[in-house]
């Protein structure tokens, strides 16, 4: 990805760059029809960067426009968002890619 194209879309809030957690790595595999995910589940999502992170979904899986997605936010995200409506940070994540975080 050229360096402009990441620094023209990158959103940055409270500090924190989210441009290489929208760009989670898809592994091409088909999406585990076993996860349960629900909205406020806290959730770990692998990044390109092969790392896990932890987040809150925002939704159960649905349908992306290529692939099955989950939409997730970070804590304090899920914690503004009273009315309902989605938070700012939210972020579409490709489902295969998230898994339900042990508890």
């Amino acid at each position: 990805m050229p360096d402009s194209y990441a620094k023209s879309n990158a959103k940055a809030a409270r500090g924190r760059d989210f441009l290489p957690l929208a760009v989670a790595w898809h592994h091409g595999k088909n999406h585990r029809g076993g996860m349960n995910i629900q909205p406020g589940d806290h959730v770990r999502a692998f990044t390109a960067s092969h790392e896990w992170i932890p987040l809150r979904a925002l939704t159960k899986v649905e349908r992306g426009q290529d692939f099955p997605v989950v939409w997730v936010c970070d804590d304090e995200d899920w914690e503004s968002a009273t009315d309902g409506s989605r938070p700012e940070g939210a972020i579409p994540w490709p489902a295969e890619s998230i898994e339900e975080a042990k508890q």
